[in-house]
């Protein structure tokens, strides 16, 4: 039997992430060094109450770990990371209740630094609602987001 590999995001993207605790979503496609994953815009990041649109820095904050997320998979060992830099362009704005795709692709690591493109999609129409590049540290110090045995 071949053993499942789970692809270390599923590890990141756990209920002590401070974003993915607050909502529901799926892994679409997960590759070495691409990611996807499909969710549902939700009440807490609107910030147009008339229009039901959503922050456009809601966006922004899902690029970064789901970009994140597809560096973790590209490495051959667990080890931490840290965005260095972030570039987004919006397009347009997601609204509520949105069915919305984020995915992820790592262009290349050289010296410990990953460059990665993103783009957060609707489902429903593949309009794009943002894209961005990023690069990100690799092997940097950091603070566990779960607490380890013992500790208070």
């Amino acid at each position: 039997m071949i053993p499942v590999m789970i692809h270390p995001a599923a590890i990141f993207f756990s209920p002590a992430h401070p974003l993915f605790s607050i909502f529901k979503f799926e892994f679409i496609e997960t590759k070495p060094d691409f990611l996807a994953i499909k969710f549902i815009a939700l009440e807490r990041f609107v910030d147009r109450v008339d229009t039901n649109h959503l922050h456009s820095g809601f966006c922004t904050l899902i690029l970064d770990s789901v970009m994140g997320g597809s560096v973790m998979g590209s490495l051959e060992k667990m080890q931490p990371i840290a965005t260095i830099n972030l570039t987004t362009q919006h397009s347009s704005r997601a609204m509520l209740d949105d069915y919305l795709i984020c995915s992820a692709n790592v262009e290349c690591i050289e010296d410990q630094i990953a460059i990665v493109t993103g783009q957060v999609t609707r489902d429903e129409n593949g309009e794009i609602l943002a894209n961005a590049v990023g690069s990100f540290m690799i092997g940097t110090r950091a603070t566990p987001l779960v607490s380890t045995a013992g500790a208070n």
